[in-house]
């Protein structure tokens, strides 16, 4: 069972306290035309979580619906995560916003280079980052799922 209890709302339509799935959110992690994601504590796995709540409009519904449905696949046909990508960890409807939770994961490549003046990586960084990223695509690619939405500040 989760219990959020955010200080700020989440939107001007979602409300302060959201009871169900996680201890405390404690902060906003970024926001886009969809929605927005938050971190959360799962009491139930006594670990972090992000939050990805969407808003309450059908198409962005819908468009949630088939996120749900991909990421529910990828988890069934790598249950050991051994090809690196995001897993459900649970889903619900609050207020008529879907919310969807996944493990959190720590700050994307574009932000830790942005927050370091854009460093370069040492090559033998980049080539285990590569490596990562293709076993993730060609997972996906095996399991029938297609990504175009691939971005720098998404890996």
């Amino acid at each position: 069972m989760y219990v959020i209890r955010n200080r700020r709302s989440l939107t001007s339509r979602v409300a302060v306290v959201l009871t169900l799935f996680a201890d405390q959110i404690t902060k906003l992690l970024g926001q886009g035309t969809f929605g927005k994601v938050v971190e959360a504590y799962d009491r139930r796995k006594g670990t972090k979580c992000a939050i990805k709540v969407i808003r309450s409009v059908p198409k962005y519904r819908d468009a949630s619906r088939i996120e749900l449905r991909v990421l529910s696949t990828l988890a069934s046909n790598d249950r050991l995560n051994q090809n690196r990508c995001i897993h459900l960890r649970d889903c619900f409807d609050f207020r008529n916003h879907i919310c969807i939770v996944t493990d959190l994961y720590g700050q994307s490549v574009f932000d830790f280079l942005k927050s370091n003046g854009f460093v370069p990586f040492p090559s033998t960084h980049i080539q285990k980052f590569a490596k990562q990223l293709l076993t993730s695509v060609a997972c996906k690619l095996t399991v029938s799922v297609s990504f175009r939405d691939m971005w720098a500040n998404r890996i």
